[in-house]
């Protein structure tokens, strides 16, 4: 059997859909306003709290010295170094040299080393902001490559 809906029907569906949906709102209404409370007072407890940390700590320590008002500042002083090191042992071939100089933000330097080929390498640099790293490679000598014996093929 079917049944028909009429219009008072539909009406009085919706009138008792929005009665559930009014006491819905009110109970999380309720249920809001006691949260807030309890929210505010945990956000007064916490401005308490901090309040007194700070007031706390504004406060010198017992036994503290106040040192004449001393206070420490930090201070970059420009970079100003020079050194120079060098190696030479005739036993295992380790001949190199290095040097270099900084000013501020300008740094120069040269370095040498004997390659395995028997060469001289030797690097001369500058570096500063302006113009970046900036080196000159020269190579001293012949290099000198082993004999490599072995088998011959015929072709």
């Amino acid at each position: 059997m079917l049944r028909t809906c009429g219009i008072s029907d539909i009406r009085m569906q919706k009138v008792s859909r929005m009665k559930v949906g009014r006491r819905l709102l009110k109970r999380n209404v309720k249920i809001l306003k006691e949260k807030n409370v309890f929210t505010l007072f945990q956000v007064f407890l916490a401005t308490l709290l901090l309040g007194l940390v700070a007031l706390a700590t504004s406060f010198p320590q017992l036994g503290e010295h106040n040192h004449h008002g001393h206070v420490d500042i930090d201070y970059h002083a420009p970079a100003h170094y020079k050194f120079d090191y060098s190696v030479h042992d005739p036993h295992t071939g380790d001949v190199k040299s290095q040097w270099e100089h900084r000013d501020g933000d300008n740094v120069k330097g040269s370095y040498t080393i004997h390659d395995p080929d028997g060469s001289l390498r030797t690097v001369e640099y500058h570096a500063d902001k302006h113009n970046g790293f900036n080196a000159i490679v020269k190579k001293h000598g012949h290099s000198h490559h082993p004999h490599v014996y072995g088998h011959k093929d015929n072709v």
